[in-house]
């Protein structure tokens, strides 16, 4: 699935680290919480104890930065070459990074930093074999998590942007169908498997308010790029924030995509756009019957995917 990411051994290292029923516990997702994400911190933004984005304050972070660990920082700029000489390397305007987040009724904030989508991309190779880790079992992962245990969000050692994505439901007619996209070759992260219907980092602006409004603006860019819609044709809704574990503790945004387009509709945006500008290689649309869908189609999506959906499935039933 991916080319610096262990993922079919992840689940060894998460019954060793994070093994403890209360941490399992936690990471349940699902209607039937029967689904063990790869994710923590998880705070969602429906419900009995919703967080409501709109009110969550976004404070710029201008802090001076400890010195980066070294290691890490010689690590990242090999697997930053390397990705450059793939032609997987994102060049663009600054992303987001997250340095702190307040969840307390009435004081609830994000903090941010400006980050280089480049500085990032350690947290892409956490398996990737280097001699620079030898001592540590020879991969950035187990290094991170012998020389750095806490999972404090303000010490993080890996410098991670925020990434957010979406799953597009369609509201034609009963059943409901998500769109399930098959990940282009070309991408950093997540190359070649099937993730939510758009996913991507956010990028900096000096101007976001509350963390309502940078899922909003965030999750536009992404919807009228990846998949070619225009803002009148859908409507975003958050679903949650949480910490993804594969990839260095990054933060992620997940949110729901509501449109009244049918599935030839957006077929055929999507196949309008520039082959050099499709962050996809294939398509498909998930049928949903209950709010559910059947158990193949889910089975094909990634980690990042299946949390995109399982929080969807709550928040479908949350409003029956």
């Amino acid at each position: 699935m991916s080319t610096y990411l262990d993922i079919a051994r992840f689940g060894e290292y998460l019954a060793r680290h994070r093994g403890a029923e209360a941490d399992r516990q936690k990471r349940l997702v699902g209607v039937d919480s029967r689904h063990g994400s790869w994710y923590f911190d998880i705070v969602r933004f429906f419900g009995n104890e919703a967080a409501n984005p709109s009110k969550i304050r976004i404070v710029y972070d201008s802090a001076q930065r400890q010195s980066p660990d070294k290691l890490i920082g010689q690590f990242n700029a090999k697997i930053a070459a390397a990705l450059r000489a793939e032609g997987r390397l994102y060049d663009g305007p600054p992303v987001v990074q997250i340095t702190g987040a307040e969840w307390s009724p009435g004081a609830e904030s994000i903090s941010i930093r400006a980050l280089d989508y480049a500085e990032q991309v350690a947290g892409f190779a956490m398996d990737f074999p280097d001699e620079i880790f030898k001592r540590w079992g020879g991969t950035l992962r187990n290094y991170v998590r012998e020389m750095y245990p806490s999972y404090d969000l303000a010490n993080a050692p890996l410098k991670s942007g925020v990434g957010v994505c979406g799953m597009v439901v369609t509201k034609e007619n009963a059943p409901t169908q998500v769109l399930s996209v098959k990940r282009s070759a070309r991408l950093a992260s997540l190359e070649n498997s099937v993730g939510p219907s758009v996913a991507g980092s956010v990028e900096f602006a000096d101007n976001f308010r509350t963390l309502g409004e940078l899922i909003e603006r965030s999750m536009n860019r992404e919807v009228q790029e990846e998949l070619g819609l225009k803002q009148e044709e859908y409507s975003v809704r958050p679903l949650a924030y949480a910490r993804e574990m594969l990839r260095g503790d990054r933060p992620q945004l997940f949110t729901v995509v509501e449109t009244n387009l049918t599935c030839t509709e957006i077929a055929g945006r999507m196949e309008a756009l520039p082959s050099e500008a499709r962050e996809f290689s294939e398509f498909e649309f998930v049928e949903l019957t209950h709010g559910k869908p059947a158990a193949t189609g889910v089975a094909s999506f990634n980690f990042e995917a299946k949390m995109n959906y399982y929080l969807l499935e709550e928040w479908l039933a949350s409003r029956q």
